[in-house]
């Protein structure tokens, strides 16, 4: 089930580019860390420490930062940021997903191995294979597909699989937004964009964001989505 929304998370996100701006997109996909509170909620009965709200909250101010004044002088597309929207709803069904299989007892290589599995098949229906064939095929695209494969793609959400293990679900998406900081200073070295002062203090917001959920769960209890007790008393 969860290979579905893996495929619909990229899926929806490439959709999402042709209708609104990659910053807003980006913005909004990082809402992920929101979902995963909600649905750990309503499926399994797990509360949310006002702590991490704190936090998830400090983080998505700190994003907002960091993506720019993306509502200004653009017109937005309702269904681009729709899409975007289930692209973060997405992600957290990922997130959340690897939390249960790993409460489940299985390892994360099996859990990332179906989803990809998955994934791939319902992507094969919407993919131009011989195009995609003839292109890896090309000479210097070799080492761009794997890079893109297994560098960008495989390693990463194994680590966040991974993660799922000793991390519950919204820290380990809070911690992964933090993609947003390490793409910005990409494209200051690689790519000469400027990074201003705002820049910095959405970095500066989004690190303590990790700080304070980081202490939380792991100076706190081993879940701390789960209810508590302590405090509804």
């Amino acid at each position: 089930m969860f290979g579905v929304f893996k495929f619909l998370m990229d899926y929806t996100f490439n959709q999402s580019l042709e209708d609104i701006p990659v910053s807003l997109a980006t913005l909004l996909q990082n809402t992920a860390p929101y979902f995963v509170v909600i649905l750990s909620y309503l499926f399994f009965r797990e509360k949310t420490t006002k702590i991490v709200l704190l936090s998830i909250m400090i983080g998505t101010f700190g994003c907002a930062l960091m993506t720019g004044n993306v509502m200004a002088g653009t017109k937005l597309d309702f269904m681009g940021i729709v899409f975007a929207l289930i692209s973060a709803f997405s992600l957290g069904m990922y997130f959340i997903g690897s939390d249960r299989s790993n409460r489940a007892g299985y390892s994360p290589v099996n859990y990332l191995f179906y989803v990809l599995l998955v994934a791939m098949i319902i992507a094969i229906p919407f993919a131009d294979l011989g195009k995609i064939t003839s292109n890896i095929l090309e000479p210097g695209m070799v080492g761009n597909s794997l890079a893109l494969g297994i560098g960008m793609t495989l390693i990463p959400f194994y680590i966040m699989t991974w993660s799922a293990k000793y991390l519950d679900a919204p820290t380990v998406s809070m911690i992964c937004v933090l993609e947003i900081v390490f793409a910005t200073f990409v494209g200051a070295f690689y790519f000469n964009e400027t990074i201003g002062v705002q820049d910095y203090v959405g970095m500066a917001l989004m690190i303590i964001s990790i700080y304070i959920i980081g202490k939380e769960s792991i100076g706190g209890e081993k879940n701390p989505t789960e209810m508590e007790e302590g405090s509804e008393d």
